[in-house]
């Protein structure tokens, strides 16, 4: 998992952005998982959805880690239009 970490900064293209992020889903390292989280504000919606999903996959462990960047991305007016967040449900209260 670490070179696809270390490669996804470099990628341009959005399709190749969110396969990265896709194929991240399951990573368990914490330094890994932060590298994710600017994903959350990506230009692409596309590339953000997919980091949504990345990001929240095993939520209840990594609540700790991705709260901040989570709320960051929910309060960016840029993204307001991007409605709510998927599986809003199974964040930790």
């Amino acid at each position: 998992a670490q070179p696809l970490v270390e490669l996804l900064p470099h990628l341009q293209e959005p399709i190749l952005k969110g396969a990265a992020l896709l194929a991240l889903c399951s990573i368990k390292k914490d330094h890994q998982i932060a590298c994710l989280i600017p994903y959350l504000c990506d230009r692409s919606m596309d590339v953000r959805q997919r980091a949504h999903f990345a990001v929240l996959s095993e939520v209840q462990h990594r609540w700790p880690l991705i709260r901040e960047g989570v709320r960051q991305a929910l309060f960016d007016p840029l993204f307001a239009r991007d409605g709510y967040l998927p599986w809003s449900g199974l964040l930790p209260q």
